[in-house]
């Protein structure tokens, strides 16, 4: 009780104190963080974010190893950051506070997941790509999810949108890619985000082994209304069928990421032929899971456990030497880490750290205004407290 009580205490009190002592060391010089490159430091950033990645699908961390070859050999190669949390659980949310480099109520605009009231974000809100385009970097971005663009505002800070109608993984990274290369900015940054695997699950035939030895479920899963139709319909089967919709619905998801994989694997095979990885840091994230009935839910923006709340992210560069990295890590250090790699001050206002510089007894926030209204997240030392602002709390030992 007493751990419980401590570790409420550390969840709903103030925020972290952002200081000044993050931004440089005594003598001046910028911070030894954890990436360390064999010869020239990379000047130009790629990012791929991958909506909707359950972080147990991923082979590193799955039984299953055959899912993401190409990723785990990446991760092999690169940092790995092997206990990684969202700030969130649903793609709006997350993607401002990975941006940011700040939780969302630091940064001072909550997200709320509400299909009448979608505010806007504010103009103005510093992004990690309007501080680099302040430091002279070219800024791209396309994204097949409208919670990432120009519709909510949360795009800011990109100059340039690569604009391609193309919604799979390898069409909008090829696209983007030869857009890139045509423009041959001296220095950029290019962020694109991906919505492979989100529902509806519809992978290439060829990922979908085992589907003919499934009986059939009447409802068409490659359609988006009707893949939530048959989510509402859950809960009103028969177990059997519950089983038999979720074993489709599986199976489709399994197949979406290993879809996945493969795109990113021809992506990448061709931006290194156009010569965009010769002097490239990439980075790699994911904005939130999935969930499949863990806790009476299907998809995500319901809860903060770890099948929503969990996610993966690592950093790959040609002559960037490789490390498994056990410490906790959040989505708002992405940001400050990417700054100090290419060597730029984090600034004071950044309340994410440093890989590698971070006290590793910190606390994890997290928070969503989402389906189920408002919770909170607080994570030290593997103890981990949600709060449902209705008044419900849960204390894991994870």
């Amino acid at each position: 009780m007493t751990r419980t009580l401590f570790a409420l205490v550390i969840l709903v009190g103030c925020k972290p104190e952002s200081t000044d002592s993050a931004e440089t060391d005594s003598d001046g010089t910028l911070p030894v963080g954890a990436l360390e490159f064999d010869g020239p430091i990379p000047k130009n950033v790629l990012m791929i974010s991958i909506d909707t990645l359950r972080r147990d699908h991923v082979g590193r961390y799955s039984v299953d190893e055959s899912l993401t070859p190409w990723l785990d050999g990446m991760m092999d190669d690169g940092v790995v950051l092997d206990d990684f949390t969202q700030c969130a659980n649903w793609t709006f949310a997350s993607v401002m506070c990975t941006l940011a480099g700040q939780t969302n109520a630091d940064n001072g605009y909550l997200p709320k997941f509400d299909k009448d009231f979608r505010e806007l974000v504010p103009l103005g809100r510093p992004t990690l790509a309007s501080r680099l385009e302040d430091a002279g970097w070219s800024t791209w971005y396309e994204s097949t999810n409208m919670w990432f663009g120009p519709d909510m505002r949360s795009s800011q800070g990109y100059r340039h949108r690569v604009e391609t109608g193309i919604f799979h993984a390898e069409g909008v990274i090829g696209e983007a890619a030869v857009a890139l290369a045509d423009a041959d900015p001296k220095k950029w940054l290019l962020h694109v985000h991906v919505k492979e695997p989100h529902a509806p699950y519809a992978p290439l035939v060829d990922y979908l082994d085992g589907l003919d030895a499934l009986e059939p479920i009447g409802v068409d899963l490659d359609d988006f209304i009707e893949h939530y139709e048959g989510v509402d319909l859950y809960p009103g089967m028969t177990p059997e069928d519950q089983a038999l919709l979720e074993a489709h619905m599986r199976l489709r998801y399994r197949g979406e990421v290993m879809w996945l994989d493969q795109q990113l694997n021809d992506s990448f095979a061709k931006m290194d032929t156009l010569g965009l990885l010769d002097d490239t840091l990439v980075v790699f994230w994911t904005d939130h899971g999935e969930a499949f009935w863990e806790r009476g839910f299907q998809t995500h923006a319901y809860t903060m456990h770890s099948e929503e709340n969990n996610a993966a992210a690592f950093f790959w560069a040609k002559n960037l030497k490789p490390l498994n990295w056990s410490e906790q890590t959040t989505s708002i250090d992405v940001m400050p880490t990417i700054l100090n790699a290419v060597g730029r001050y984090v600034p004071s206002d950044v309340t994410g750290e440093i890989l590698g510089v971070a006290d590793p007894d910190r606390i994890r926030h997290g928070f969503t205004m989402a389906r189920l209204g408002a919770i909170s997240t607080g994570e030290r030392n593997r103890l981990k407290i949600i709060f449902h602002w209705t008044g419900e709390i849960a204390a894991y030992d994870r």
